[in-house]
């Protein structure tokens, strides 16, 4: 018979909030029970934040936490220092092991160095990262959204021959737009290009009528491939 901490693990989700194909989640399964999704963030101003990227970071949790609840589950918000609130929260929920994505950056590295001393911490690595240079890439799925996105927009009728490109706008304000026109080879440009700004970038545009379509940054990658999920309230 499985003890409490064999039974019960937690999901620290860190800037990858997938809830199908996230190869933490199905790790974690594969060895628990139940597994506790949790999200720390160090600032209160993630949670009441007007800026850009604290829009985001609510927006997505939002959908996370909503997704998430579709399966039955539901997911633990903490604002404080990481490694503190998860010691906190592995001890009330009687879990032994954090799983959580590898990190790439340092100042995550170092954060992790950190978390080993004080509990099992068992970074996951991510595969669909493996073509990309860039730390904080976005996975495939979320590249296939804008891509499918930008092959959808309909050229006009009355210019059968133009080339339509998309344009993505960064939320660095020292980063320039990048425009893509549809050619062969635009595929491995807008992969490049894209990974370039790290996956800042919250629209796109039909250059010719400048309609912008708002859609998903780096903080909510809800791209979904099938694939069960049964994250169980604690």
């Amino acid at each position: 018979m499985r003890t409490p901490a064999e039974r019960s693990a937690i999901w620290w989700v860190r800037r990858d909030f997938r809830v199908h194909d996230n190869p933490v989640i199905t790790r974690a399964q594969k060895n628990h029970l139940t597994v506790v999704p949790v999200v720390v963030a160090d600032d209160t101003s993630w949670f009441t934040g007007n800026d850009p990227r604290s829009r985001i970071f609510q927006e997505s949790l939002a959908r996370f936490i909503e997704e998430v609840r579709k399966y039955g589950g539901s997911v633990l918000v903490r604002a404080g220092e990481p490694i503190q609130e998860l010691a906190d929260i592995l001890a009330s929920t009687q879990s032994s092991v954090v799983y959580s994505l590898r990190p790439d950056d340092d100042k995550s590295k170092n954060l992790f160095r950190r978390a080993k001393s004080k509990f099992q911490l068992l970074p996951i690595k991510d595969e669909s990262r493996r073509y990309s240079k860039c730390p904080d890439s976005l996975p495939t799925g979320n590249f296939r959204y804008f891509f499918n996105a930008w092959q959808s927009i309909p050229l006009g009728e009355s210019n059968p021959d133009a080339t339509k490109s998309i344009v993505f706008r960064s939320l660095q304000p020292d980063k320039k737009s990048i425009a893509i026109a549809n050619k062969p080879d635009s595929l491995s440009i807008l992969k490049r290009d894209f990974f370039a700004t790290r996956g800042l970038l919250t629209t796109y545009s039909l250059e010719k009528d400048r309609v912008d379509i708002t859609t998903t940054s780096r903080l909510s990658p809800f791209i979904s491939n099938g694939g069960p999920l049964s994250v169980r309230p604690v």
